[in-house]
């Protein structure tokens, strides 16, 4: 699960692999900071029955089927749980999906959910990747509920 492109300029250096996870953070530690572990399998819980989380994906799905009708392919930066991939490959099975998340906890839930899809533990602020994808969720349809009406 190497991915292509400016790998060598970003880093100066192939990514890591640890625990099978192909990573592009530098200093792990600063990874574990913020969210507890255990958050992320309570999230993962949570969101399969919660209305915000179903509602959510639903409307992510229509605008991608409406917007990106012809996408072959899709990169989730900040996937969390996998819970939007999950719902998009639901939706849209041809698509190849790949997610990054700066969380390992979150990755391991992803795993769980999406056997088969590449993920990457990355900083969303370094993504490595140029050309790779034809359509990418940077958690656009999260910043809202950040930022407040926009």
């Amino acid at each position: 699960m190497k991915p292509k492109g400016r790998t060598a300029r970003t880093w100066g250096q192939r990514p890591t692999a640890p625990n099978d996870v192909v990573c592009f953070i530098e200093d792990l530690p600063v990874a574990r900071n913020g969210l507890k572990p255990e958050y992320f399998a309570k999230l993962a819980r949570f969101e399969e029955d919660n209305f915000w989380f179903r509602a959510r994906n639903r409307l992510i799905q229509w605008a991608l089927g409406n917007y990106f009708p012809a996408a072959t392919s899709f990169f989730e930066v900040g996937c969390g749980t996998g819970f939007v991939l999950k719902g998009i490959r639901e939706a849209s099975p041809r698509v190849r999906l790949a997610g990054s998340e700066i969380f390992g906890d979150g990755l391991a839930s992803a795993w769980a959910r999406l056997p088969g899809v590449d993920l990457y533990q990355m900083e969303a602020r370094q993504i490595p990747f140029e050309r790779e994808f034809e359509s990418n969720g940077y958690k656009v349809y999260d910043m809202q509920d950040v930022f407040g009406t926009m």
